[in-house]
């Protein structure tokens, strides 16, 4: 088995934040949520670092979003 470890230096001003989104039910798909929210971080200058899917219950999951976010941008993200 072969694994790979990646050390990410974080510049001083950058802000690492997971983020957990819990979907309304079991017919919504995640990967549709993964690409509006890469989208929609990027273009506030964030950057995703990684997507998991976190099991919770009767085959529901919920979504953790680990993004760099800039310091000067406001932590009070829009809720849509």
């Amino acid at each position: 088995m072969w694994a790979q470890r990646s050390i990410i230096l974080i510049k001083m001003g950058i802000a690492l934040i997971k983020i957990k989104i819990m979907p309304t039910g079991l017919d919504v798909d995640l990967e549709k949520i993964k690409s509006t929210s890469k989208e929609k971080i990027e273009a506030e200058k964030g950057r995703v670092q990684n997507f998991e899917e976190q099991p919770i219950a009767f085959g529901l999951k919920a979504l953790i979003v680990t993004l760099e976010w800039p310091e000067e941008k406001d932590t009070d993200y829009r809720y849509n």
